[in-house]
């Protein structure tokens, strides 16, 4: 039983999982969202913390970065679609 356990969740571990999500946001549509932002950090939501919400995210990594360069830099490494009108 605790073998099954353990190698169950290896296995769930060890599955490859996509870096990138299936849709990224496009050019216009993130200048949009960073245009609102301000709202949200009179909120005290970081920047991290406004773009999953925006957009329905859950990813750690952004949701708690702190540093609004980095938390952008990441975003724009991640989930913008760089193909711009």
């Amino acid at each position: 039983m605790i073998a099954t356990s353990i190698a169950s969740m290896v296995s769930e571990l060890t599955r490859p999982k996509s870096a990138l999500p299936a849709n990224k946001v496009s050019w216009q549509v993130y200048k949009e969202w960073q245009h609102s932002y301000l709202f949200d950090a009179l909120r005290s939501l970081s920047y991290g913390q406004s773009f999953c919400n925006k957009f329905g995210l859950a990813d750690n990594i952004l949701y708690f970065e702190r540093n609004v360069d980095m938390a952008d830099t990441y975003i724009m490494l991640h989930y913008v679609d760089h193909a711009r009108p």
